[in-house]
């Protein structure tokens, strides 16, 4: 895996020795920059408990709901040590998979190891602070557009930046603004190029550039799109008497 450094959960970055863990049937916040090679175990939670509660591990279920947990040295070096032996025989043999006791061997041997680091990094002081709600991501999203007033973005681009689903960002603004966040931006910078066109020089400002200039290539969308807001063409909000 790449260094920890380089991975965000949450917008929080991962420790040099977190052990990290996600939900099937929620949603992903894990951000990465540039390549990554990564490996997932998949584990049925029911057999999971159960072996739990064989090994007596009985505050598992509070550990569970957090994202990572910082392991103690030792027991992440075993943990990590015995990943990376099991990762590189199935890259050298993957028909190993396919043979018979194959995935009870793996899990008599690994299941131990990851329940003993969850364990015992259940206490750990600096673990993950619980996910962000929706309208924090909201407001998050509206602070970048604020202080990016002209800088171009997309919907994934936005989404990597307040570290978010495309779900969950989408679904946040309509139950908070009754728009998509892309509707909102577009209003946001609707309005600063009115601004900016009301304190104008009409003999110095060109209206396709300083479009251009908000993210706005197609000079008739934009036209049109502005006009629908505020009821007037943009050459007539340049042309107003100023004060």
């Amino acid at each position: 895996m790449t260094s920890p450094a380089q991975i965000l959960s949450h917008g929080q970055p991962l420790s040099p020795r977190a052990l990290f863990g996600l939900s099937g049937a929620g949603e992903v916040h894990l951000s990465t920059f540039g390549p990554c090679d990564m490996a997932l175990l998949l584990i049925h939670r029911e057999e999971f408990l159960h072996r739990a509660d064989r090994l007596g591990c009985s505050v598992l279920e509070q550990v569970l709901p957090r994202n990572w947990l910082t392991l103690d040295p030792g027991r992440f070096a075993r943990l990590r040590r015995y990943l990376r032996q099991l990762f590189a025989t199935l890259e050298t043999d993957p028909s190993l998979q396919q043979v018979a006791g194959f995935d009870e061997l793996v899990s008599n041997d690994l299941l131990p190891l990851v329940l003993e680091a969850l364990i015992h990094g259940g206490h750990a002081s600096n673990s993950l602070p619980r996910a962000p709600s929706r309208i924090e991501l909201v407001k998050a999203a509206q602070r970048w557009m604020e202080a990016h007033p002209r800088h171009p973005i997309h919907l994934e681009g936005l989404c990597r930046e307040v570290h978010t689903s495309r779900r969950s960002l989408i679904q946040g603004f309509r139950e908070h603004l009754g728009m998509g966040p892309m509707s909102y931006l577009r209003l946001h910078r609707l309005h600063g190029i009115r601004q900016e066109l009301l304190g104008a020089d009409p003999s110095q400002m060109t209206i396709r550039a300083l479009a251009a200039e908000w993210g706005f290539l197609n000079p008739g969308h934009f036209s049109r799109q502005y006009a629908e807001l505020f009821g007037e063409r943009p050459s007539d909000t340049l042309r107003r008497p100023r004060c």
